[in-house]
């Protein structure tokens, strides 16, 4: 095989040379590696062998998260295609929504197992009970996505009040508890790269991770300028009293002239201005801010899921690496914040693996978490598509390159337990700012040579972890 593998290289014009084959493993219905055994306990969980982290599948055999993202039946609903699929799908083309899901759930399952993927993240979940894949469930309480076109500030709750905690634990009534048994839920995840810092709230033209984006707040912005009753004011109040002492000290810092804290406590709106350039006092009171509303946040979320649910794992929110917090010594608080509520390291980054590299080894060194990219990829621009997510590629055959890079590199190191590759069906919407690119074209013809060599790897995942050297089965490009 390797031999008809090189062979094909050459006429697809590739330049990296394969190494070892791994023969294909036997796993188990959950898509578990069958060779490395640990306990098993009915439900997905986290284990360590030989220094290497491993999930661990409810039938206790060893998994690794291949993830296919975006998975939603819109992608096959669109005004080029919906006529082609109701074909496809032995429907007509004005035949409710329900009619095309038999056709859209058959779909996933064989893409699923023609590409490798081992798992997933719908836009729109399986039904409790119906999973054909593990996947991963999400319990959103908070919609402040920075790709979020402009969340209201109402959006950004008052998570210190007791009308949040009924709202989360009433939330996880209704989401957590009917998938609560379900052994192919993954693990829960909360908010999809919330906005924290005054950096993230900017406005910000399209890149090539998201559309454009308009200015926001921020949580301390919207916390500090309620009123007296709200509990999320006399936590910001409390807090500013233990860093200034006297209200003096504070008056300097904002140019305002409080006679005292109870002055501060009552006074709504006062500044509702964004610190973008503000000087080191009012970055340092918003970022210690930050951190406790984030610590009560993660608190109170992971407590209405675990009054539900305690089988599964939690991953809280994505971090989104690619619009970071400023500092660096303030990123690193946010992680060891993170590594002390959730079970893995969940985080969005589109780079190349120069950029990758240092960032997972980073991420994993400061939360000490086993670390999960949850949404990344590469992508090409054509015609019906100028403007896709992810890091744009010449060509196929360089889009390629740049997977295989990072997969091999990034499964080898000994914490990385997963990949959420973006997305599952190219878009055609011109209108939208960003496209999302996919394994395959609108009419389900795959892109190639990237869906050979993601089923390739899909063969090397489980032994390329175990070696942990990526040299083994991929060199790079010359």
């Amino acid at each position: 095989m390797n031999g008809c593998w090189r062979v094909a290289c050459v006429l697809l014009g590739l330049s990296y040379s394969l190494q070892t084959q791994a023969a294909d493993p036997e796993l188990d219905q959950y898509g578990g590696w069958t060779g490395w055994t640990f306990e098993a306990t009915g439900f997905f969980r986290l284990d360590e062998r030989d220094g290497k982290a491993w999930f661990v599948t409810p039938e206790g055999n060893a998994f690794l998260a291949n993830q296919m993202d975006h998975v939603a039946p819109y992608y096959l609903v669109s005004d080029y295609n919906k006529q082609h699929w109701a074909k496809e799908f032995g429907i007509s083309e004005d035949s409710p929504m329900a009619d095309f899901m038999p056709g859209f759930w058959e779909k996933v399952r064989q893409d699923q197992k023609a590409i490798g993927f081992n798992s997933t993240y719908h836009a729109l979940e399986p039904e409790p009970g119906k999973a054909f894949v593990p996947y991963i469930g999400t319990f959103k309480n908070l919609e402040i996505s920075y790709w979020m076109w402009h969340p209201k500030p109402e959006m950004f709750k008052d998570v210190f009040s007791d009308k949040f905690v009924r709202e989360c634990e009433e939330a996880a009534e209704k989401k957590v508890k009917p998938r609560a048994n379900d052994p192919y839920l993954l693990a829960w995840y909360f908010t999809d790269s919330p906005t924290l810092s005054e950096f993230e709230a900017r406005p910000f033209n399209s890149g090539n991770h998201h559309a454009k984006l308009y200015q926001v707040i921020t949580y301390p912005q919207r916390l500090r300028n309620l009123g007296p009753e709200a509990a999320g004011k006399r936590a910001y109040v409390d807090l500013m009293k233990e860093r200034h002492g006297e209200i003096a000290s504070f008056n300097r810092t904002y140019a305002t002239d409080f006679s005292d804290w109870r002055d501060l406590l009552h006074a709504e709106n006062w500044k509702l201005s964004n610190d973008y350039y503000g000087d080191r006092d009012k970055e340092a009171d918003n970022f210690a801010f930050l951190l406790k509303i984030l610590d009560r946040a993660y608190r109170v979320q992971v407590a209405a899921v675990r009054k539900f649910d305690r089988n599964h794992m939690i991953f809280g929110d994505t971090l989104n690496c690619n619009s970071p917090l400023v500092k660096e010594t303030q990123y690193n608080e946010v992680l060891k914040l993170f590594g002390g509520y959730f079970d893995a390291l969940y985080f969005q980054f589109y780079g190349s693996w120069n950029s990758f590299e240092p960032l997972i080894k980073r991420l994993h060194r400061e939360s000490r978490l086993p670390v999960f990219s949850a949404d990344s990829c590469f992508s090409v621009p054509y015609e019906e598509m100028p403007h896709p997510v992810g890091v744009h590629c010449a060509s196929q055959e360089i889009r390629t390159e740049q997977y295989r890079e990072c997969y091999y590199n990034a499964f080898a190191l000994p914490y990385f337990v997963g990949w959420g590759w973006c997305g599952w069906v190219d878009s055609w919407s011109k209108r939208a700012a960003a496209q999302h690119s996919g394994v395959q074209d609108p009419f389900g013809n795959f892109n190639e040579p990237l869906v050979s060599a993601m089923k390739r790897f899909s063969s090397d995942m489980y032994e390329l972890h175990r070696q942990g050297d990526a040299s083994r089965f991929w060199t790079p490009a010359n």
